[in-house]
């Protein structure tokens, strides 16, 4: 016998036992014209005939889904309202209108006896296969912790799905994070390297913590830091008031299956308010970019709470700039990136941040070599200093993992070379930095070693944010310094 495991169930709700209905007045946006060039499905248990949104959602159910459930329909519907319209705004008595409108499979049968699940797994397969969706959602998957030895068959299916980029799917990690020792792990397909995995936390006030019921980390390696982050998903104290399509009513309850969506919401408003072409992974690139740590431990929130609109994303601070950089790299390609810092900055202190993000190959068969490809990053903050032994110019550490785990395995020099997104702060002297830039090399390998059998370009995005301490000027500057460079225009929603 080569393993003993039990055999998994569908999550979908967990704790369930957090659901109230709240007796407030609300009220649905009006529906208006959506002019989205891209669209948006959700993998649920259906949303049924019961309902007035139909405007904004279509249920496409498939042809050998043929009975359903009550908590099925329930949370299908109540994961499509987090999407949709977010939590309710005590402020104003209503709920924030949709940035798309969404497709909601039912994808899950009452019928259903596969205790692997593929049935399920099967219609997610075939539907991402068409390419049709730029953004998804996946609030169930088996009911397991990750396991470090063994790729689950849900993550390497999707994930080799999703390695050519063309759509960001978020993931609810699972509601286990109050059990003990490795059960309380992230739990399959959230261990994917090409998703966004979404964790819970349980206020969206600024002494926000992980809510207790939220899976923690870390992942495998490579993907080691996950959840990708946290957004409110509503706790015992402070519930995710949301509207209920079935119900007609508002209903207080908790769950990463809605802190999903909710990122989802998000990352599908920074695309609708702007006017540029943004890769999926360039918007979970700026997502990440803005979360907080706050001081949390990076098993319990990944990178940290992510922004809670899109407004959060897109607005620069006073004295700062954030530069989108997004393309693809072949094998073994050299690419250098510029940190278009202005010349006649006047100030004492730089801060540089920096987040890569890239859509990995994948290797199911070899677990600890499981992506196929990575990023070589280098930083030179000055290119005119010259190492008479290097004959290059000089280089400074940016990207490192000593925020990553601390174990054997994960300390190895190249280790953080094959993860899927990294990120990372640092403060230099204005003096010490002269025409900074980024030197960017392709890396791929197969079954641990190199090989350039695979001729799939990576696609890459890099987000970098420059902030000069008491200068105010610094966009409008660096514009005029850089006229290769473009500015995203922003079509906020404007709220009474």
């Amino acid at each position: 016998m080569r393993v003993l495991r039990s055999i998994p169930k569908l999550r979908i709700n967990k704790p369930d036992a957090i659901r109230t209905i709240v007796d407030v007045p609300f009220k649905l946006p009006e529906v208006t014209e959506l002019k989205n060039n891209f669209k948006v499905c959700i993998f649920d248990g259906g949303i049924g005939d019961n309902h007035v949104i139909s405007d904004w959602v279509n249920e496409i159910i498939p042809s050998d889904v043929t009975s359903s459930h009550p908590s099925y329909l329930t949370h299908g519907s109540e994961v499509c309202s987090a999407f949709l319209f977010g939590p309710y705004n005590h402020d104003t008595q209503t709920f924030s209108p949709p940035y798309s409108k969404v497709d909601l499979y039912r994808v899950i049968s009452m019928t259903d006896s596969d205790p692997d699940l593929f049935d399920v797994l099967t219609r997610i397969e075939g539907v991402l296969k068409s390419r049709e969706y730029k953004y998804a959602n996946l609030s169930l998957g088996p009911h397991l912790a990750v396991d470090d030895d063994e790729v689950h068959v849900w993550t390497s299916v999707l994930d080799s799905i999703l390695q050519d980029g063309h759509c960001l799917v978020t993931v609810a990690i699972g509601n286990d994070g109050d059990l003990e020792g490795e059960y309380a792990r992230i739990q399959p397909p959230s261990d994917m390297v090409n998703c966004f995995s979404i964790g819970a936390s349980d206020t969206e006030q600024p002494d926000w913590q992980r809510a207790d019921y939220s899976c923690v980390g870390p992942g495998r390696s490579p993907g080691l830091v996950k959840p990708d982050g946290v957004i409110f998903g509503g706790s015992q104290s402070r519930p995710f008031e949301l509207y209920s399509p079935l119900t007609h009513s508002v209903t207080g309850t908790a769950g990463t299956s809605f802190a999903s969506p909710y990122a989802l919401r998000v990352a599908a408003g920074i695309d609708s308010i702007t006017n540029f072409d943004l890769k999926p992974s360039t918007i979970k690139a700026l997502m990440i970019h803005h979360a907080s740590n706050d001081g949390h431990h990076i098993k319990d929130v990944g990178w940290g709470r992510l922004p809670h609109s899109p407004e959060e994303v897109v607005q620069c601070l006073e004295d700062e700039a954030i530069i989108v950089y997004q393309g693809e790299l072949n094998r073994s390609e050299h690419l250098r990136i510029p940190v278009p810092l202005p010349t006649n900055i006047d100030c004492t202190w730089v801060h540089l941040k920096a987040t890569f993000c890239i859509n990995a190959i994948t290797d199911p068969e070899h677990p600890l070599h499981y992506t196929r490809s990575g990023l070589d990053i280098t930083f030179r903050a000055n290119e005119h200093k010259i190492k008479k032994e290097a004959k290059h110019a000089s280089t400074k550490p940016f990207f490192t993992n000593n925020n990553l785990y601390q174990s054997e395995e994960e300390l190895r020099e190249d280790a953080y070379k094959w993860e899927t997104c990294i990120t990372r702060s640092q403060r230099f002297k204005r003096q010490t930095l002269e025409n900074p830039i980024f030197d960017v090399k392709y890396h791929g390998r197969e079954q641990g070693g190199d090989s350039l059998s695979d001729p799939t370009p990576l696609s890459y995005s890099l987000i970098i944010s420059i902030r000069t301490q008491g200068n105010s000027n610094l966009y409008n500057t660096i514009l005029q310094q850089n006229q290769t460079l473009q500015a995203v225009q922003v079509e906020p929603r404007i709220r009474l």
